[in-house]
Order: structure tokens, then sequence, then C-alpha cells
């Protein structure tokens, strides 16, 4: 009965996470995952401050988890756009961290009588002796021992199989058996003060804060456990164990979150890419775009050369959509940050390098000025009349069906326009950042997440625990974590693993492209394990590394997209012709060639030779909440909403005047009126915020430049 009900329970697992492929990566870039941050308490910088340490192709895959609100506004609401393929090992994103009300203790121990767990593993005695039962740094245990995991984020208990339990096996002779917080699984074992041997809270609050008062969870630093048997982990997660130690009522080591970084430089993935139609900009002989006039000038010469489309629509450089406006237009503060690289703060723009501070009516600052270049197309005919009236998915259509020539988000953009039609016409939307701009990408958190990995404090092997967890925050276990195990022969045609390095960089053998990018019910060589590739999966739900870190064997991302190896040939001449403008403009190096968007905004640089990419540092989400909210302050809050509803209206009504004139007499009236419904206060609680927003992010950078 326990074997049927697993395998249907790991049955459904596998098919849920096929079938989620096409939204689970988008939903896992920035703004989702700082939905999702760690809520730490205000003391955590100054922990974290001692500590700090320093791929996707123009094409959606064709296969089938910061600091910025204006993240949210901008890329969650589009997560139907991208259809692209799931790059980490995150099942399925849980909302079970709370179990489902049971009535009586009876009915909780009946239901977790149904999952595999093997009660031996517990220890009623001091955990001490257990330590001391290990002789040697990393020993193996001679006979094969089970380690219980409970997960309040899987829903897929059961003994691990396939080719992870031959990996485990082969490498601590233990077999993994997941206990998933379902049907009062948490209260049962709390009861009995035993919550396994390795413990993943969903979440950093609640349960997690109760296990360390009830003493369910082990102190990492106990016996130098961590140093011992964990020096990887300690290496290379060494904010996100101090957060968690700042997190603590004692203070004291309990665990780390996940999806951690280990450098300021780390960023996801840029989306502000400045896409246009390349197969027009071919036509018109590639002309010289430096800065915005030139690309007023070059949307101009794009409507000359293609006023319609083929069904006699009008097209237009730029459709805009007003359902995403908040404090400020979004589509003109989001323009500001894709070419300025300054974030949205308060009611103003914020330099992440610098940390000046521009409020959104400054005269001659970045927001007016982005205003007049929206009014400058409007007046000239390239901006979409309907942008005002409309609502995503109707601009959405409008890129698809060709109507639009340029989106400054990759989401808006070519995930929109380069479907299979346009691309076997050979029509292409590619990026084109103006020499000048400088766009933001946003930093990964040195924090990690709100997910918490933890050992149990009445497990009988804290030794080996501790030694798979730190195996698990290696390169060499991430990647086996995720993409199966590596290959000795490390050879294409090897079916000894799935994955290998070579001269530096990382390869899927033919088995693993297979199985990961391909079919995940392909069969694994017995000598792996047997069953399919997705039977083997471990779903714990929840990684160790960021998949967008940087993997410091290589030096690619754990993301296989961004991998040199997996750049595919180009799909069609105008993708050649993209690469090969994009490498001569940068004089690229034959052996760092640019191969996609991600390459292009890592590798531009400015005039004196600086990056033209600007970094935002992620701060701990406790102290971003804190220099964001002005809920506490009831007059404000009053006033910004009704500024803000006029800093609004008032810029949609001068995008579309119809003469320079006309525009400043509505700029000089939205001023006016913001004025008299308090702008003045809201500008004075934006530069406070932005001042502790530079103060964070300079010790962050400092602490960060001494590693």
């Amino acid at each position: 009965m326990i074997e049927n009900y697993n395998e249907v329970c790991h049955k459904e697992c596998v098919m849920w996470y096929e079938e989620s492929d096409v939204e689970r990566e988008f939903l896992n870039r920035k703004y989702y995952t700082r939905r999702n941050k760690m809520k730490l308490s205000k003391k955590i910088m100054a922990a974290v401050l001692t500590t700090v340490v320093a791929a996707s192709s123009l094409v959606g895959c064709k296969n089938g988890e910061t600091s910025s609100t204006s993240k949210v506004s901008e890329q969650t609401q589009a997560t139907t756009t991208k259809s692209q393929e799931v790059t980490t090992s995150e099942v399925q994103e849980v909302t079970t961290s709370e179990v489902q009300e049971v009535t009586t203790s009876e009915t909780q121990e009946e239901a977790i009588s149904e999952q595999n767990i093997d009660s031996g593993t517990g220890n009623e005695g001091d955990n001490n002796s257990a330590v001391q039962d290990i002789k040697e740094v990393g020993e193996i245990p001679e006979e094969t021992v089970t380690i219980n995991i409970f997960s309040q984020l899987s829903s897929c208990p059961g003994e691990v199989q396939g080719w992870s339990r031959k990996l485990f096996l082969d490498k601590f002779n233990v077999k993994l058996n997941i206990i998933a917080d379902m049907n009062g699984a948490y209260e049962v074992l709390s009861q009995e003060g035993n919550l396994g041997d390795i413990v993943v809270f969903g979440s950093n609050g609640g349960k997690y804060l109760d296990a360390i008062e009830n003493g369910y969870l082990l102190d990492l630093e106990k016996n130098d456990l961590i140093n011992k048997y964990g020096a990887q982990l300690a290496e290379n997660a060494k904010i996100a164990l101090e957060a968690n130690k700042s997190l603590s009522p004692d203070g004291k080591l309990y665990g780390f979150g996940y999806n951690f970084a280990s450098s300021i430089e780390d960023h996801e993935t840029p989306f502000y890419t400045w896409d246009i139609r390349w197969d027009l900009y071919q036509q018109l002989n590639y002309p010289e775009v430096k800065d915005l006039d030139d690309y007023v000038a070059l949307f101009e010469s794009m409507k000359e050369l293609y006023p319609v489309d083929e069904n006699g629509n009008e097209t237009y450089a730029v459709s805009l959509w007003p359902d995403w406006d908040g404090a400020m237009a979004m589509n003109v503060k989001a323009t500001a940050t894709a070419y300025y690289g300054y974030d949205e703060q308060g009611m103003g723009l914020y330099d992440v390098e610098t940390g000046e501070y521009y409020d959104a009516l400054e005269k001659d600052g970045p927001y007016l000025e982005i205003l007049k270049y929206y009014n400058t197309l409007y007046q000239k005919g390239l901006l979409d009349p309907e942008s005002r009236n409309q609502d995503y998915t109707s601009m959405s259509d409008k890129v698809s069906e060709g109507r639009i020539f340029s989106s400054i988000f990759d989401y808006a953009g070519r995930y929109i326009y380069n479907n299979v039609e346009h691309i076997e016409q050979n029509k292409l939307m590619a990026p084109l950042v103006p020499d000048e701009g400088t766009p933001i990408a946003y930093g990964l958190d040195l924090c990690g997440g709100n997910r918490v990995w933890t050992i149990g404090a009445k497990t009988k092997y804290p030794n080996l625990c501790m030694s798979i967890i730190n195996y698990l925050a290696t390169p060499e276990g991430c990647l086996e974590y995720n993409y199966g195990p590596q290959s000795v022969e490390a050879t294409p045609d090897a079916t000894d693993g799935c994955w290998y390095y070579k001269d530096g960089k990382t390869y899927f053998t033919d088995l693993g492209k297979k199985c990961f990018c391909e079919d995940r019910t392909t069969l694994m060589p017995v000598e792996l394990g047997g069953m399919t590739f997705g039977d083997g999966f471990i779903f714990i739900n929840a990684t160790t590394w960021s998949f967008s870190a940087t993997n410091p064997t290589t030096g690619e991302k754990y993301d296989y997209k961004d991998w040199k190896s997996m750049q595919s040939d180009p799909v069609n001449d105008l993708e050649k012709d993209w690469r090969e403008f994009v490498n001569k403009k940068n004089e690229s190096a034959e052996d760092n060639l640019i191969m996609n968007a991600e390459d292009y905004l890592d590798s531009r640089k400015l005039s004196d030779g600086t990056s033209a990419l600007k970094i935002s540092i992620a701060l701990p989400q406790d102290d971003y909440n804190q220099i964001n909210s002005y809920e506490d302050n009831m007059d404000l809050r009053e006033s910004w909403g009704e500024v803000s509803k006029t800093l609004v209206e008032g810029s949609w009504d001068a995008i579309y005047a119809k003469t320079d004139a006309e525009f400043e007499q509505i700029v000089s009236k939205m001023i006016e009126d913001c004025n008299a419904a308090g702008y003045e206060e809201c500008v004075k609680w934006s530069e406070e915020s932005a001042a502790a927003r530079k103060k964070l992010e300079d010790s962050i950078r400092a602490e960060g430049n001494e590693e």
C-alpha cells in the first residue's frame, strides 16, 4: 500500500515537473525570487556586513526562482509571455508550508504511517556521542543507512529512486527517504521531537522558529561540525550562514537559505535588452545608434520602410500599456532604468552606482526626459495611439503580428515576436542597446532565500548529514543534483554520466542532453541506477546555489543555457547576422564570442572601457522592506496615493501632447497639481529611503572588495 501510494505520487510529480517547464524559469527570475526572499530580522545587516564576499538565446527554448518593486509590476505580470525550459530542480512552488488541518492526533499518525519513515534514524541520546562515533572527517558508514529528509516543500514522499539512489549510495552509502509535510506530518514528528535527519523548511518564520525554540534543530557550529564536515558550504555561503545566525533568536547557526550566491558581481539575467526588428535594421544598413535621438531617427526610417504590416495595419515603433503603472508611469520610469541604469526608488529614480537620486519631476531629470522621448515618438506617428487604453495582452498581440518595431523588455519583444513562423520567414527581433545606454541588471541575494536547509537535532548521523549538505553546496554537487551524475569518461557519447567538464567548460553528454533537454522519460543505463531520468529526481524542492550564480570551476552559470557548449547554431540567417554584428562591434575574442542576449549585455563597454551594465546590489528583504515602506505614515500614505494618481495621469496627458508647447504646458500643470497634493513630502521620504539604500549598498561593496 505504501509503495503504491509513493509510486503514484512520484509519477504525478514527474508529470507536473515536465508540464510546468514553460513557466518556471520565467517565474524564477529576479522579480519572483525577490518576492520570496528571507524576511530577516532588523539586525541582519550588522552581521551580513561583517562577512560579505565578494543564456538565453534570441529565441525562447524550443524544448518542451530583488530589490526593485518595479520588477514585480513589470515581469511577474507577464508570466505567460515567455516559453523557456526549466533551469533548476525546484520541481514545484508548493504552498503547503502550513499543513492541512486535522482533527485528531490519531488521524495524523495514521496519515504519517503512509510514508516511508525509518523511525530508527532518530536517537534519544545526547548528540555529542553521535558526533564522536564518526572517527574521521568524511568517513562513510560501513553499512548502508537511511537518511530521512523532511521537506515542507515536497508533495512526493518516498525513497529516492533511479540515478539519484545510485549516486548517493556510491558517494555516501546512504539511501535518501523523503518525508513530505502532508496530513499533519510536522505535528506528528514534532510531538516525537524528531523532525528527521535533514530538514528543509518552506519559510524562515513560523514552524522554523518554533523548531529552534523547541530544540528540534542542530547547532551546526557545535563540535565544530560545519568546519569539519561542511568546509565548502562554509566557504561558499558565508553571508547566507551569517544571515541565518542573525535570524535565530539565540544567535546560533541552524542552517542557510536556499538559492544563495557568493559574489556581489553575480546577477540575474538582464531583461532590459532593447529588442528591435533586426530584419528592418539590416535592410537599413545598420545605422549607428548612440543615444535616444538616434533611436528616434532609426524608427522614422523603419516606418518609412515598413509603414503597414502584411494585413495592411499601420505599424509603430513602440506600444505601451498602462495597467502596470504605480507611483509613476511604468513604461516611462522603466525606460530610464533601461537607458541610464536608474532603478525606481519611491517617487523617483536612483543611480545604483553613485546613489544619486532624481525625483520624478526634477527639471531636466531622467523621468521628464524620457517622458519627452515618448511624446516625440507620438508626435512623429511612431507611438501606438492605443497605448493609453490597452492592456499588456493587447500590446503583445500587436508585437506578435509584427506591427511593433521594438521593446526595451525581452518579454515584450523577442520572446513574443520570435515565433516559428517569423523565424522561418527569416525575421527576427534582437537586442540593440544605444551605445551610451547603461541598462540595469539585478544582483543575486547573498543571504539566500526563505527556504532553509537544516539538520535535525536527534539525527544519529550529524557528520554524514553535514557532509551530504556540503556536497550539494559544491559546484559538482549542484550540477549532479540538477542534471544527473558526472561523467568520468567525459566524452559526448559517454554513457557513464550526464555531463562533464572539458577545457574549463561544462558539457552535456548525448545522454544528458536527451534526458534533460528532450525527454525526461528516457531510460537511464542500469549502471547509473536504471529507471527513467525523471524517476531519479530528488523532490526536496529547494536548491543550494542560485542557478544564476557563477560556477567557480568554469566561470559559467549553473544554468545550462549559459554554458558555451549549449549555444546553438543560429536559428536563421538573421540571428547569424546579429551575432556577426555584435561580435565585430565588441571586438570579441575568438574564444569568447557573443552568442546570446546575456553575453551581449555582459560584454558591452562604454567609451572609457568600463562596463555598460549596471548591477543593482540585492539587499536583505527586511532592510529592503524597511527603507521602502511608508504604510506606517498615515499622512504620507494618503498624499502618496493622490500624488501618484496625478503624476501618472499627467504623464499620459504629456505623452499625447500634439506640440512641444502643449507638452510643456501639460508638464507645468502636472507639477503644480502634484505639489498641491503633497509631492514635496513624498520626495522627502523618497530621498531619505534612497540615502538609506546607498548606505547599505556602500557597506556591502566595501566588505565585498576586501574579500
